[in-house]
């Protein structure tokens, strides 16, 4: 059984501002990589508020995304949903 410290660690969660700004990519480009399957979902709190973890964050740079630029999965994709976006987007 693992007793360290570090499985105490209290997790840090990142709101979609937040995340954004992390990867240095507008709020668009965040929903647009999340809407391909490019980034992953989070976890939706209330109704509208969704939230990541800082370690999916982390994971997702060390996979092969990358601050300010989109995984090479969503590379030259400019709008898959063809213009029906949410414009709306709440932090």
């Amino acid at each position: 059984m693992n007793t360290s410290s570090e499985s105490l660690q209290p997790v840090e969660y990142l709101t979609r501002s937040e995340v954004a700004r992390q990867l240095r990519i507008s709020l668009r480009q965040l929903q647009n990589l999340i809407q391909q399957g490019s980034f992953p979902q989070g976890v939706l709190v209330g109704r509208r508020k969704r939230i990541w973890s800082r370690r999916q964050i982390e994971q997702f740079l060390a996979s092969g995304g990358s601050e300010g630029a989109a995984p090479s999965t969503a590379a030259g994709v400019s709008n898959p949903g063809g213009g029906s976006g949410n414009r709306g987007i709440a932090g």
